[in-house]
Formats: structure tokens, C-alpha cells, sequence
């Protein structure tokens, strides 16, 4: 499934067929259509539940330390934060959030990350 903060559901599902994505996802949640961002932990739990999950056997990927990694987390589910060459640094501007949350596991790169994820699942 997506989750997404993006404020315009369409436009994310347009944006998903465009890209050829379409297909890859049962599940689109927007904030949007479930009325939260990603920092809250609702929106993963509407995710969560549109796919019969539950947050212990669930792992959201994101690029986001704050909003990706500790939203998800909040909601019972493991955070993998996709670093793309971010030191994470750019987060610390939302200090008054607290301290960053730590993910579970650290990707550079979504290639060849499947194994990673699913020994993530695996840990218990």
C-alpha cells in the first residue's frame, strides 16, 4: 500500500498510473482521504486496516526520520527510513517535535532493499 501526506487523492492516483504504478498497490491512503497526515499514527492505521494488517507484521518505508519513521512507529509498525544521501539533518528544524525518532533499519537505496525488509519482519 501508499501512504501519503498529499492533499489531493486523485492527483496521486494519476500520478501513480502515469509513473505505471498503479497496479503495484491494493491500497492508496492519502491524507486526504483519511483526514490525517503522517504524523499522526491514525493514517497508517487507516492503511493498515483497508489491508486487513497488523502494525507488528507491517513495515513502512519512507523518507522522512520524523514524519515517515516515527509516524509509522507510533502506529505499532516498524520504520525503515530510505535515506537517499540525507544525513537526516533537515529534520532537526522541527525541534520543537522533539528528538528524531530512530528507524528500525537505515536503505540508501529501494534496490535490492527487499531481503533487508523482510528480514525486519522477521525479528520478532
Amino acid at each position: 500500500g501508499v501512504v501519503s501526506s498529499a492533499v489531493h487523492h486523485e492527483f496521486l492516483e494519476w500520478s501513480l498510473a502515469v509513473l505505471g504504478l498503479d497496479d503495484a498497490f491494493d491500497i492508496v491512503t492519502t491524507s486526504a482521504s483519511s483526514g490525517f497526515y503522517k504524523s499522526r499514527p491514525e493514517i497508517y492505521r487507516v492503511a493498515l486496516a483497508a489491508m486487513g494488517a497488523l502494525p507488528d507484521g507491517s513495515v513502512h518505508v519512507g523518507d522522512s526520520l520524523r514524519w515517515d519513521v516515527g509516524g509509522a512507529q507510533k502506529a505499532g509498525m516498524k520504520g525503515a527510513w530510505l535515506r537517499n544521501g540525507s544525513s537526516g539533518a533537515a529534520a532537526d528544524r522541527y525541534a520543537a517535535h522533539g528528538p528524531l525518532p530512530t528507524p528500525d533499519l537505515v536503505l540508501e537505496t529501494l534496490v535490492g532493499a527487499t531481503p533487508a525488509i523482510l528480514a525486519l519482519l522477521h525479528e520478532g
